[in-house]
């Protein structure tokens, strides 16, 4: 082969990667990225904190602020999430920053119970458990379940912490970090 027909075939081949590789990470920034901070965005009381797509998931961190895990935008926010995701596994991680050893120990203490009531599908003892706390020790304890997961707040003065803890453990990765 000629000097010019390899130096034709090696910038044929530099365009066609660009292209391809270029395309893909277009299409990943205006079919999922772009949605995700969008959705985040209009739900109003989360920021998004770290975002990473791959063929075969996403992962995202939000930090929220106190009340919109147990309101209805929140689950709206994370199906919008999820149709951008496509076929994507959705991997979501809740910060709230303000957590405290004071509620942490709150949580281990209503952790069984919580759990306890999602395997044995006894519902009501999830709000018991944190009636019980409430009484206890003075921290606000809030709940609301949809048909995915049980969504929890505890609150002390201006700190929060959240949980939400998948109704069917196998079908989820929504997690709390401290």
């Amino acid at each position: 082969m000629e000097k010019s027909q390899v130096k034709r075939a090696v910038v044929g081949l530099v365009v066609t990667l660009f292209v391809l590789f270029g395309g893909y990470f277009a299409f990943q920034e205006w079919s999922v990225r772009q949605p995700i901070r969008q959705a985040v965005l209009e739900a109003g009381a989360a920021t998004v904190t770290h975002l990473e797509i791959s063929p075969e998931r996403v992962n995202l961190r939000l930090k929220v602020k106190p009340g919109f895990v147990l309101s209805p935008r929140c689950r709206e926010m994370i199906e919008r999430i999820e149709s951008a995701a496509g076929a994507r596994r959705l991997s979501v991680d809740v910060i709230t920053g303000t957590e405290s050893p004071e509620l942490l120990a709150a949580w281990d203490r209503v952790a069984f119970a919580v759990k306890e009531g999602i395997a044995k599908r006894e519902y009501t003892k999830i709000p018991e458990a944190l009636s019980d706390l409430q009484k206890e020790t003075g921290i606000t304890a809030s709940a609301r379940m949809d048909e995915r997961f049980v969504y929890l707040e505890l609150g002390k003065g201006d700190r929060f912490l959240v949980r939400i803890v998948p109704l069917n453990k196998a079908e989820s990765e929504v997690n709390t970090i401290d």
